[in-house]
């Protein structure tokens, strides 16, 4: 593989758009991509589930509210074809809920339960943020690889979900 056929993974586990953005300059087009392909949201519609313990029946914010998520993208995508380079969305992979929430229940009092239940769950927040970005990636005219779908039709997709993903072949690839 040449110089201009490398593929660059610059993802940082739990990263989300504010902290991309932050980054995106030094981490990313500073290498001069030809194309980057963008994976960002997952952590963006978390919580920050020790405060949720702290106060189950009080109302909670995603980490990155939606509005700002969306925001951060549209910056990307702009940001991404002033240097010159291809953005490409990956819209977000599903979730196993099950597997989530086991995980929580870990690190946290069983309270935060209720208010899961209150608010619908992490899938609800999850599906609003890839829905909102599917209407975004229209409006922008970026590329999208729609992964969820592919996912979601696989039927039990727990086994498929890792910790990266990036799966392409091009000139100076970067993902995100």
């Amino acid at each position: 593989m040449g110089d201009h056929d490398k593929v660059i993974n610059k993802g940082v586990f739990n990263d989300n758009s504010d902290l991309l953005i932050k980054r995106l300059e030094k981490d990313v087009l500073s290498l001069h991509p030809d194309l980057v392909l963008i994976h960002i949201g997952g952590n963006d519609c978390n919580f920050d589930w020790s405060e949720v313990e702290k106060a189950p029946d009080s109302p909670h914010e995603p980490i990155v509210p939606l509005n700002r998520y969306l925001s951060n993208i549209k910056e990307l995508v702009e940001r991404i074809r002033l240097a010159d380079a291809t953005p490409v969305i990956f819209d977000l992979l599903p979730i196993d809920p099950r597997r989530y929430y086991k995980t929580l229940m870990q690190h946290y009092d069983h309270s935060i339960g209720h208010w899961i239940a209150c608010c619908g769950g992490i899938e609800h927040w999850h599906g609003m943020y890839n829905r909102a970005l599917n209407q975004l990636v229209q409006k922008v005219n970026a590329m999208c690889f729609d992964v969820r779908t592919a996912f979601k039709n696989k039927g039990d997709f727990a086994d498929l979900i890792n910790d990266d993903l990036c799966c392409t072949r091009r000139k100076r690839v970067i993902k995100l």
